[in-house]
């Protein structure tokens, strides 16, 4: 997901904020984070996601982290980050 500053302008850059859940059984979803509300109102965009080793997405996504957590979920989060810059100005 992608979280615009609350009142963001065309043109005009903002910082970004990468938001990493904990866990890693743990998962982000449609639902109301008023840490990421304040963050928008004061100006920030923010970038969450469910990487590997997150729940939600059957077992097999989960346990892709056991013994190698900071690869394949160091990618996914990463990988977000660039499609973020490259979509947005």
């Amino acid at each position: 997901w992608f979280m615009k500053p609350s009142e963001m302008e065309e043109g005009k850059t903002y910082p970004l904020i990468l938001e990493i859940h904990g866990g890693p059984h743990a998962m982000y979803g449609y639902t109301y984070f008023h840490e990421f509300q304040m963050l928008a109102s004061e100006g920030y965009a923010i970038v969450y996601i469910n990487p590997h080793g997150s729940h939600g997405y059957g077992q097999m996504f989960t346990d892709r982290v056991r013994g190698s957590y900071g690869d394949v979920d160091y990618e996914d989060v990463m990988q977000a980050v660039d499609h973020v810059l490259k979509a947005y100005d």
